[in-house]
């Protein structure tokens, strides 16, 4: 083995490199420049964006089109940015509001019978 692998191979070596950063669950790497002021700005990938953070968590998909000039040849569009979260109505926060919203609503009932109740006893 010569003095260069048997380098390359020994822990300190291993140890001492900087380590790529993980790829980004977004799809976007941690090297752009708007993931890295959302993350000056205090933003993490687990919540949403918006002043409840239950907003979108995945970019917007959006459709590329690439363009090379005139008689270039034509290239099919494709979509940038790929859904990877279940629909909307799934999430937590969706299922959350959804529990809160039901929730008043029987609270609404149950006032109105009361009030209700309250006018019959008063006659």
């Amino acid at each position: 083995m010569s003095d260069r692998v048997a380098h390359l191979s020994s822990i300190s070596h291993q140890l001492s490199g900087s380590a790529a950063a993980p790829p980004a669950s977004l799809g976007i790497p941690m090297t752009n420049r708007g993931y890295q002021m959302l993350v000056q700005l205090g933003w993490d990938e687990a919540s949403g964006l918006g002043a409840n953070q239950d907003g979108t968590l995945q970019p917007v998909a959006t459709e590329r089109r690439d363009r090379s000039g005139l008689g270039a040849r034509r290239f099919p569009r494709r979509i940038t940015h790929v859904e990877r979260t279940p629909p909307a109505g799934n999430t937590p926060a969706a299922v959350r509001r959804a529990r809160r919203r039901q929730a008043q609503k029987r609270l609404d009932e149950i006032g109105q019978r009361l009030d209700r109740a309250i006018r019959e006893s008063l006659r």
